[in-house]
């Protein structure tokens, strides 16, 4: 896997981000061979199109992309916990939400105060 063609979602330039955590606490440098792209969907496509790796959340493959991800992917449970990393919030006051963004705070926020376990990252490989 060192030497794939990887798809990361997050800075390439930030030492730490969930995806140089993942190599370096294993003891591995991250793949040369990395292309950044912060867009979930067009790293979709480009993964659908190419051979590549990348690492996405088992909350974001069952909850959030099902669409994106068919047969056509493979999904490998990677034991490693990916290291906490922050979220920033950019709207703290809730009256200011609009309806459906409000709705979508208030859900994502019951799932993650019912989430009683560490999320395990996948490696997502195009078959």
């Amino acid at each position: 896997m060192q030497y794939g063609h990887w798809i990361s979602l997050d800075e390439l330039t930030d030492q730490a981000s969930q995806f140089h955590q993942l190599f370096e606490a294993n003891g591995l440098r991250v793949p040369q061979n990395t292309v950044e792209c912060t867009s979930i969907m067009m790293a979709l496509k480009l993964l659908k199109n190419t051979e590549s790796l990348m690492t996405i959340s088992e909350l974001a493959v069952d909850q959030g992309f099902t669409f994106g991800l068919d047969s056509q992917y493979v999904a490998m449970a990677v034991q490693e916990l990916i290291p906490d990393y922050p979220i920033n919030l950019v709207c703290i006051d809730r009256h200011s939400l609009t309806a459906p963004a409000q709705e979508l705070f208030h859900s994502l926020r019951g799932q993650v105060l019912r989430q009683t376990r560490a999320v395990a990252s996948e490696v997502v490989v195009h078959a």
